[in-house]
């Protein structure tokens, strides 16, 4: 017997993990692969408290910063302000401020800019 699990978590999202009734068979790790376009991926978990994961790739040599902004827009951290080769990252949010303050419960967004390409998300943190 055969079978596939495409996972999304705890593993990383598009891994494949092929299994047998009494061991594994093999495991195609995305880190295979080269990227082929900007993603940003959902943050994991979502809710959090109190930190999260923020997985991106990018799929080619270029400057990237990955930000982190409150509701009416304010920028409250930078996680990725460097210039990164092509690949898969992953990068944690403590939900402190770049200053180490704590941020309080609420809506918050996480934009990468790669190049001219531009991606936001929304996360929730609950104290």
């Amino acid at each position: 017997d055969r079978f596939v699990i495409r996972t999304t978590k705890p593993y990383r999202s598009g891994d494949t993990i092929i299994f047998a009734t009494d061991r594994i068979l093999s495991v195609n790790s995305r880190e295979e692969r080269r990227p082929t376009a900007v993603l940003l991926h959902q943050n994991y978990p979502n809710p959090f408290n109190p930190s999260t994961m923020i997985e991106f790739e990018i799929p080619q040599r270029t400057h990237v910063s990955l930000k982190v902004f409150d509701i009416i827009g304010r920028e409250v951290a930078t996680l990725v302000n460097e210039t990164l080769s092509a690949g898969y990252y992953r990068r944690p949010f403590h939900a402190r401020s770049s200053r180490g303050e704590e941020l309080a419960s609420g809506i918050y967004f996480y934009r990468l800019q790669a190049g001219d390409n531009v991606q936001t998300r929304k996360f929730v943190l609950v104290r």
